[in-house]
């Protein structure tokens, strides 16, 4: 496996749920080829559900409060499950 030696192009999220109950989760990095034609991804995690989004970084005018533009990484508490855990 080779390092890669430039700055991703891309981030790569995994996403679950819908609409506006929909969580993101950065997990990986991604590099566009020079010749436009394809992507390498490099991921921190494999998710066996949801979807994995890739998209381009936001520019510092897209951003506007940055507290908004930040992905949701955090189940709210109402919705954590409530079953014990079996040892």
């Amino acid at each position: 496996m080779t390092t890669q030696t430039k700055k991703p192009s891309h981030s790569v999220y995994h996403v679950e749920g819908e609409g506006q109950k929909k969580f993101w989760t950065k997990i990986g990095a991604a590099w566009a080829h020079e010749d436009g034609k394809g992507i390498n991804i490099q991921l921190t995690c494999l998710p066996v559900d949801g979807c994995l989004v890739v998209r381009k970084p936001r520019t510092d005018e897209q951003k506007g409060d940055a507290m908004s533009a930040l992905p949701t990484y955090v189940v709210p508490y109402e919705e954590m499950p409530t079953e014990e855990v079996q040892q």
